[in-house]
């Protein structure tokens, strides 16, 4: 992913997230990365990008599934017996 700064503006310039690869089988990332990544890219194809404002009323229904997901992670490694959030 690559962040990019259009230009300066009077609100200070607008942002966008270029999907650089396919992360789709990308093992190396752990589920909450995948998630993210998926909140911010949906169904993007490599190259496109995609404009921080666009996501102002959508990414925050993935930071649930993000936060549990987190929380899975540390309780998979040991650093929690149960989710401590609830």
């Amino acid at each position: 992913m690559q962040i990019v700064k259009s230009e300066a503006t009077s609100s200070g310039g607008k942002y966008s997230f270029k999907k650089l690869k396919d992360l789709s089988g990308d093992e190396s990332l752990l589920t909450f990365e995948k998630v993210i990544l998926l909140g911010i890219f949906g169904d993007a194809k490599i190259g496109d990008s995609v404009a921080l404002s666009s996501l102002e009323n959508n990414f925050y229904k993935n930071l649930e599934s993000i936060r549990e997901n987190i929380f899975s992670g540390l309780i998979a490694k040991g650093f929690y017996k149960n989710n401590p959030e609830k």
